[in-house]
């Protein structure tokens, strides 16, 4: 799963400034709980996990996670993504609801970009797996920002994907919040090709507000 696949091109221009490194200054002890060693550890159960994850093979991912592996394996190769990126961003959403009851966390990040799991769906367009977290384990991840300060939102709206935008909103997303250029949803919905659907559902939100 190579780093141009995982964005649309929309989405990698305009997240390809800045770095961060792994964990920075942070205490071993504050680290989150999916950085732990545990998490770390390679082994051939849960790399075979994450492949079978990445393909959306069910049968595979129930083997894997009754033989032991661990759904929250952090990919070193692949910006830290775990089994149930790999999943949300092949669109595979029966494996992400396997990979979930199985254990996965919802709150890891990709190690450089910050992005969570919704962040991925929403640059994939992969609604369904959207919805999925949102009205589930990761409903209090509406609102989280990545390294750039850019929420799922404003991913949504670089996608002019409106079900999206209209959805999130649904969910409680902030229509307002900016990241750290000052950029809120608005400006990508405005300033991305065919976002006219996107922009009519943030001026609504924000009209209604």
């Amino acid at each position: 799963m190579a780093t141009d696949r995982r964005y649309s091109s929309a989405y990698d221009r305009l997240q390809s400034q800045g770095t961060v490194s792994m964990f920075g200054n942070t205490p071993v002890s504050k680290l989150p709980e999916y950085y732990k060693a545990e998490n770390q550890q390679k082994t051939p159960i849960s790399t075979s996990l994450y492949e079978a994850a990445k393909e959306g093979n069910l049968v595979k991912i129930q083997e894997c996670l009754s033989e032991g592996g661990n759904p929250n394996w952090f990919n070193h190769d692949d910006e830290g993504a775990t089994a149930l990126f790999a999943a949300c961003i092949g669109g595979h959403l029966e494996a992400a609801r396997a990979l979930v009851a199985g254990g996965a966390a919802v709150e890891p990040r990709l190690l450089t970009s910050k992005d969570t799991v919704l962040h991925m769906c929403c640059a994939h367009n992969r609604l369904e797996i959207l919805q999925f977290l949102v009205e589930g384990p990761a409903a209090d991840m509406v609102d989280a920002e990545n390294t750039f300060g850019n929420t799922p939102l404003h991913v949504a709206c670089m996608g002019s994907n409106p079900d999206m935008v209209r959805f999130l909103l649904q969910h409680g997303a902030s229509s307002r919040r900016a990241n750290k250029r000052g950029s809120s949803a608005l400006h990508f919905a405005a300033y991305s090709p065919g976002g006219a659907a996107a922009l009519a559902a943030l001026v609504g939100a924000v009209l209604d507000a």
